[in-house]
């Protein structure tokens, strides 16, 4: 664990200016993170399976353009968007309301180990030997607002601590994306009034692609693939791809299809497939 105050050069420029002030961060993992673009997913402790579904889709997809994942290790969307993330080799950060000793909820200490042991990194402001406590969870959300770069709501109630770290976010100027819901889904009510306060309506991940203006990375994992080291090079056709690798047709198709629901590669008509840039 490493301690890092307000003047030590390691400590976020993006949290010098939220208030309560912070004196200092315990630190648990992968400092560089800290300063890395990154994306708040928050949201519901009761997610529903939509809600579920959602933060698994939205997660996965910001990965490919290597944005850092921010949530509250909390369980419901917090934790479906800390294990999408480890899963599509992501870096994520937990921000907790509690010491490192206490970590909360208890059954999620095994995914706190998990974020660390790969490149993630776990924050604090309390001294480990802090206890759980009701009223840290919505200074916990204030650093979770103040570190990300942008804030996305999945779902939650009114009044919640999705959306104190929402209207967090908006008061010092971060874009807040919602998914918009039912007026009959109790869950939607707190997406539903942070649209009223100024939040940014998003269906589709690429929406927020699109308002930062990003590029998808080349990651080094997806061209260790024969097909997609090809490519990388050269429009080919699933034909030319076939005589390359010395795999058949029905082989070749089935692996493009799955890199074209990935996002990874599309077909140009008439001349063969070549990767997203």
């Amino acid at each position: 664990m490493k301690i890092i105050d307000r003047e030590d050069e390691l400590f976020p420029e993006k949290l010098k200016s939220i208030k309560p002030k912070i004196k200092q961060l315990y630190i648990e993992g992968n400092l560089e993170n800290l300063n890395k673009f990154s994306i708040a997913i928050i949201g519901s402790r009761n997610a529903s399976r939509e809600g579920e579904k959602t933060a698994r889709e939205f997660t996965k997809e910001l990965c490919k353009y290597e944005i850092n994942i921010i949530s509250g290790l909390a369980k419901g969307i917090d934790s479906i968007a800390h294990i999408e993330c480890l899963e599509n080799k992501g870096k994520t950060i937990a921000v907790i309301g509690s010491g490192f000793n206490y970590i909360y909820p208890k059954e999620n200490y095994k995914l706190y180990e998990e974020i660390i042991n790969n490149g993630g990194t776990v924050i604090s402001e309390y001294e480990p030997n802090t206890e759980p406590c009701s009223s840290n969870f919505p200074k916990r959300n204030r650093i979770v607002s103040g570190l990300s770069d942008g804030i996305l709501v999945i779902e939650g109630k009114h009044r919640s601590g999705t959306t104190i770290t929402c209207q967090m976010g908006l008061s010092i100027g971060k874009p807040v994306f919602c998914i918009p819901h039912s007026i009959y889904n109790p869950y939607g009510t707190g997406p539903n009034y942070i649209l009223k306060k100024g939040g940014i309506i998003v269906t589709k991940p690429q929406d927020i692609i699109d308002y930062f203006g990003l590029k998808k990375i080349k990651k080094e994992q997806e061209y260790k693939n024969e097909i997609l080291k090809l490519l990388s090079e050269e429009i080919l056709t699933r034909e030319e791809l076939s005589q390359k690798t010395n795999k058949n047709i029905i082989e070749i198709n089935q692996e493009l299809t799955v890199f074209e629901l990935d996002g990874i590669i599309e077909e140009i008509p008439g001349k063969g497939f070549r990767i997203i840039e």
